[in-house]
């Protein structure tokens, strides 16, 4: 007896024909999913290119933002002075000689904080009303830094904010946008910090 065109049995039409089917979509979405990858990468390096924040700040702003709060960035340098055990802090970490904390998501303890609550609330405003990301505290002259912009893989792992010291700073630069660092001011690792002067004592500074 002839066999039916559809049948399951071996080499039958209908086996061949659902073979041809099954390959034929797999080549599809093949392609398909090749196309998704590359247009992803592609719409990552268009999002890396456009998006605003991979520089860092201009001297303009932050200048400015010196200018309209000058009275809140000396309060709070003078409270950091009064620290002895403070190395640096930000809204969700502190870094002190008891050692670093961490407090992402939740409120810190005073014994993390080596203060009083009512003291960092004080820090928190602060750098609320100043916006800035952090502050540092070290270097010549009981230097106090404050970070406006982070480093981040976006900008070459810059930074760069406005910096306070009693003593003078080097090297000045008569301008930090789109500063370009000679072979000089760099250390070992291809770091460098460079500073332009606000007012006595006061700088904005440029580091990496």
């Amino acid at each position: 007896m002839k066999r039916p065109a559809f049948s399951l049995g071996p080499g039958c039409k209908a086996s061949r024909w659902m073979g041809a089917f099954l390959l034929g979509h797999q080549a599809r979405w093949s392609n398909f999913a090749s196309c998704i990858l590359r247009r992803g990468r592609l719409a990552c390096w268009m999002i890396l290119m456009l998006v605003p924040s991979c520089g860092v700040s201009s001297d303009s702003s932050i200048e400015k933002m010196f200018d309209g709060h000058q009275p809140e960035f000396e309060e709070l340098r003078a409270m950091v002075s009064k620290e002895s055990s403070i190395t640096s802090f930000a809204r969700n970490y502190i870094l002190r000689s008891g050692g670093y904390f961490l407090f992402k998501d939740r409120d810190p303890t005073e014994q993390e904080l080596g203060m009083t609550k009512e003291r960092w609330s004080q820090y928190v405003r602060l750098m609320n009303v100043l916006g800035i990301a952090g502050v540092l505290k070290g270097g010549a002259g009981e230097g106090v830094s404050f970070k406006v912009d982070v480093e981040s893989m976006f900008n070459g792992g810059r930074t760069k904010g406005i910096t306070y010291s009693s003593v003078p700073l080097k090297p000045l630069v008569s301008n930090l946008d789109g500063y370009k660092p000679s072979p000089d001011v760099l250390d070992d690792h291809g770091g460098f910090v460079v500073y332009k002067q606000l007012k006595p004592h006061w700088y904005l500074y440029l580091a990496r």
